[in-house]
């Protein structure tokens, strides 16, 4: 519910999702729910359908989406505290391309170290890269999952989405990731949340 440019983070979200076409939601709460009751309501101002599931202690994304209705199909699950411009028919369509059982949105990490890197080996230093730039491709809190997953999630207790992921990945089921190349931010992050209005106009 922090506001960015006058407007809460979940706000901004869900009316992008509109955008794309989605109608109905599921919203689970822990924290101070009564805050996104009252303000979002049953979803009719929107011209959406909003559910809630309140956890009374914290589930992790995979636990909360045990307790939602099963889709006909697919469900697009998203994390609450991220801003993104990414275009969803384009993720769904991949997700949908590549037969996947999920499909994990993915940005771009850049770690700067702020030193020499030393390769040795024995001793003997056979390179220094200096202050080198590694890239990583990350979670983005964003995921593309089909009916199917819901038979994987368990039935009580916490449980994170990559460790949904990787018991699809155990159980042999393809997992595939989906690159975003719009803006992303993590809005969980004080540094991210500072420059959210001048991105997010």
């Amino acid at each position: 519910m922090l506001k960015v440019n006058g407007r809460p983070i979940l706000e901004i979200s869900i009316m992008k999702m509109i955008e794309f076409g989605v109608r109905k939601f599921y919203i689970t709460t822990h924290y101070l729910p009564e805050k996104i009751i009252e303000h979002f309501g049953d979803g009719s101002r929107f011209g959406v359908e909003i559910h809630y599931i309140n956890e009374e202690i914290p589930l992790g994304t995979g636990g909360a989406l045990a307790l939602v209705d099963q889709p006909d199909e697919h469900m697009l699950v998203f994390n609450g505290d991220i801003l993104t411009n990414l275009n969803v028919r384009m993720f769904f369509a991949d997700h949908m391309r590549t037969n996947a059982c999920m499909t994990i949105a993915s940005t771009q990490y850049h770690v700067e170290v702020p030193f020499g890197v030393i390769a040795e080996e024995d001793g003997v230093v056979a390179k220094i890269d200096e202050k080198p730039v590694y890239k990583f491709m990350v979670n983005s809190g964003m995921y593309f999952v089909s009916r199917e997953v819901f038979e994987h999630l368990p039935s009580t207790g916490k449980f994170n989405m990559t460790d949904v992921a990787e018991r699809l990945i155990e159980k042999g089921k393809k997992v595939s990731c989906f690159p975003i190349y719009e803006h992303w931010l993590d809005v969980g992050r004080p540094s991210d949340y500072d420059i959210a209005a001048t991105i997010f106009e």
